[in-house]
């Protein structure tokens, strides 16, 4: 290889019938300067064959098979291994398009202060249908500037218009690797949930823009049974929260803190009543009282970062609305996402 190098780390797990689609939407890039790092976490169902195939055909192959660690121990294999300049992270159930990594890499070199290179992305239900989702609806080709920006986007907070998605994802992006291995950025392999937030928090204690595409190029495959949309326990759920306090007190600017400490707040106490199954007035009433900052939120909260969605629940954890509730519930196990 010539060129710069870019690392492709792929966690994989038991995904035999999208393996390949995700290995050939990578080894078939227009930017050809890549190693491949293919990290295999315990597989049991013939995934572990199939790469060791194109392991067998491709030189900018490398695949590591592993115990059953999670996919944090898996990434962090997969960064201990790479030797590029910079690094993606694509998971095994997911495919990107052929100018992904191209496109990324152009970013990177175009613009001396990059450090974090991000594009669109689509999502995939079961049937191949395609649905494209925006991040930065405002910022065409251009610089995100201010750290602070980013960190709240992170979180998912709405800015003039733009998507309120959740951002804290780490496919999608470009990292730049000796900024991960100087400051031993690594994935917490004792978190279930919440582990790329983490990650990119630490990330961005380093870099202060990042550039944008709009081109939607990673699709990432909706799966009831991936990992990620795995139902988690409201523990894990109050944990994530607590987590949330602690960077947001250490990394964002404290104008900031208020605000977004009741966003995040509502947005856990919608994610444990959605593990509760029918809710009642009692149902809220604990889940108001499992914590000061919830009580807080609900008391006495600051509404900055709330789009209408989340007045509405506000208001109806508020006054105990638990009929009203038990509806957006319903309307959430439709269409995940609605709140």
């Amino acid at each position: 290889m010539m060129g710069e190098i870019v690392s492709v780390v792929v966690p994989v797990y038991n995904i035999k019938e999208y393996i390949d689609k995700c290995i050939d939407s990578i080894v078939n890039q227009t930017y050809s300067e890549i190693e491949i790092i293919i990290v295999d976490d315990g597989s049991s169902d013939g995934t572990e064959q199939i790469i060791d195939e194109y392991e067998k055909k491709y030189k900018n192959i490398a695949v590591y098979h592993t115990e059953n660690k999670g996919v944090s121990a898996a990434r962090n294999l997969g960064i201990s291994k790479a030797s590029g300049k910079w690094i993606i992270f694509v998971d095994g159930d997911d495919y990107v398009e052929n100018g992904y990594v191209e496109t990324l890499v152009e970013l990177m070199k175009k613009n001396s202060d990059c450090n974090l290179a991000i594009c669109n992305h689509c999502e995939v239900d079961s049937a191949d249908n395609k649905e494209k989702f925006n991040w930065f609806e405002n910022v065409i080709n251009g610089k995100i500037e201010k750290k602070d920006k980013l960190m709240l986007k992170l979180f998912g907070v709405e800015f003039c218009g733009e998507s309120s998605r959740y951002f804290g994802t780490v496919w999608g992006r470009m990292y730049n690797l000796p900024i991960i291995i100087d400051n031993n950025i690594l994935f917490p392999e004792k978190l279930s949930f919440g582990e790329d937030l983490d990650f990119n928090i630490n990330y961005l204690r380093y870099v202060h823009n990042a550039y944008f595409s709009p081109r939607a190029l990673y699709n990432y495959r909706m799966r009831s049974q991936s990992a990620s949309r795995e139902q988690v326990g409201k523990e894990k759920y109050i944990k994530f929260y607590d987590q949330c306090l602690e960077i947001i007190s250490e990394y964002i600017d404290k104008s900031s803190q208020r605000a977004l400490i009741d966003f995040i707040g509502l947005h856990s106490m919608y994610k444990i009543l959605s593990t509760m199954g029918r809710i009642g007035v009692k149902d809220v009433k604990y889940l108001v009282n499992l914590r000061t900052g919830f009580r807080d939120t609900i008391e006495n909260p600051k509404f900055e970062y709330f789009d209408l969605k989340k007045k509405v629940l506000w208001f109806a954890i508020r006054y105990k609305l638990a009929a009203f509730l038990n509806f957006l519930l319903r309307i959430k196990n439709k269409k995940e996402g609605i709140i």
